[in-house]
Parts: structure tokens; C-alpha cells; sequence
């Protein structure tokens, strides 16, 4: 594949198109740049993404085009170590696989978007496409998982059917099962209710709450708490 700098290469107003500045063919190569941060920017992210996003301030940029549109793009970190890789579909929107790593070289954020409904989903409605989003420590401890769908002919977006969060130790912190946005009023988003059994543990292992929720919230059927140390 043609590679090329972002000086080689134009995008004209209004136009959803990169094309070849020399003869303005539609593009279908790489384009090389460089990552430059705003310091604000860069402190902002830096605390939440432990102290690694320094890396990124000198980072490396690669973007693939096919017939002028982008299709894959890969982010660097000055340290040579690959911060994130993104898909995207004839739409320019995001599809498939994201993947982003810490600046130590371990995953740290994983999503994923497909029109095939997993098994697990059959008995839910016809919606566009499923997700499934990952996020790890920098120890490489898985740190939340999040089962999601959209439905765009309905203005969905991320709606969660169940989360799933770890301590850094490993030791599972909370299940969650979601159900229907809910109206509460007073100026306040809507928002998803749980639904079914929900539970949460102490880093010990220990169970710490077991709640059953039916109907929307209305009815809690069970508590059950437990000390953190047994």
C-alpha cells in the first residue's frame, strides 16, 4: 500500500473524502502524522490513564484510506508501544474491533460491534448490532465488562444488558443486569433500571449484597448483606 504525509494529501470542504493533493484522485494508501497533545489535554487523560498517556504527547499516527475513505486507523505512543486501532465502515463510522493499550504494552480497552446476535441475546428484539465492551488494569487484570446493543432506527445507543466489574486482584466486585430507561423525574436523565439479581462482593470474595429486582425497581424480593471479613 502507497504511503504518503499529511502534507501529500487534502480533504475539500464539505467533503466526506480524502484525496491526493497532486492530481485529487480519491486516496487509497497510509498517511503518516504525528500525535501533538495540548498540555491540558494531556494532564486531563494522564490521571486516567495512570501516569502512561506521556507517551503519547510524540506519538505516531497511521491512517489507511480505500477510494478516499478511512477504514483503519493505528495511534503510537513515543515509546514505539501501539495505543489504539480502530475500525470504520463505508458510513465513516466506527465497526468491528477497537483496541487500546496501555503505554506499558498490556490491553487496557477492548469493544466490539457486530450485527449477529449471540446466542445468549435471542430471546431480545431484532436490534441493528451487539457489543461487547472490555476495559483491563495495567497489571493485565480484567477491570469491567459491559454487554451492550444499539438500535439506530430507534435512537439506542449503548444500551447495557449487563456489567460486570473486577478488582485489580482479580476477585469479581459486581453483576449487574439491566432492564428499560426509566423517567425520575425532576430534571433528571432517564436512565437504565436493574432488573433480576444483582450482586456485589468485598475483595475478599466475600458476598456483600444479593438484590432481586422486579418490575422496574418497584419490587425488591431480597437482600441478603455479608461482613467483609466473613
Amino acid at each position: 500500500m502507497n504511503k504518503y504525509t499529511e502534507e501529500e494529501v487534502v480533504r475539500p470542504p464539505d467533503s466526506d473524502k480524502m484525496f491526493l493533493r497532486f492530481n485529487m484522485q480519491p486516496l487509497n494508501g497510509v498517511v503518516f502524522g504525528e500525535i501533538i497533545w495540548p498540555i491540558e489535554i494531556n494532564e486531563g487523560i494522564e490521571i486516567y490513564n495512570g501516569g502512561g498517556i506521556q507517551f503519547l504527547r510524540d506519538g505516531k499516527e497511521e491512517i489507511s484510506y480505500a477510494n478516499g475513505k478511512i477504514i483503519l486507523s493505528k495511534v503510537w505512543y513515543s515509546n514505539g508501544k501501539l495505543f489504539n486501532t480502530t475500525t470504520y465502515d463505508e458510513d465513516q463510522q466506527t465497526e468491528g474491533e477497537y483496541k487500546q493499550w496501555h503505554s506499558n504494552g498490556t490491553l487496557w480497552h477492548y469493544n466490539y460491534k457486530t450485527i449477529t446476535k449471540p446466542k445468549e441475546w435471542l430471546d431480545l428484539e431484532e436490534y441493528l448490532d451487539f457489543g461487547i465492551n472490555r476495559s483491563w488494569y495495567a497489571n493485565g487484570a480484567l477491570q469491567q465488562e459491559i454487554l451492550y446493543y444499539n438500535d439506530e432506527n430507534h435512537g439506542i445507543s449503548n444500551f447495557k444488558i449487563s456489567e460486570k466489574q473486577w478488582y485489580n486482584s482479580g476477585q469479581l466486585r459486581m453483576h449487574l443486569n439491566f432492564g428499560d430507561l426509566k423517567s425520575f423525574g425532576n430534571g433528571q436523565k432517564d436512565s437504565q433500571v436493574l432488573v433480576g439479581t444483582n450482586k456485589w462482593w468485598y475483595e475478599n470474595g466475600n458476598l456483600e449484597t444479593e438484590v432481586y429486582y422486579k418490575e422496574e425497581e418497584i419490587f425488591v424480593n431480597h437482600i441478603h448483606k455479608h461482613n467483609s471479613d466473613g
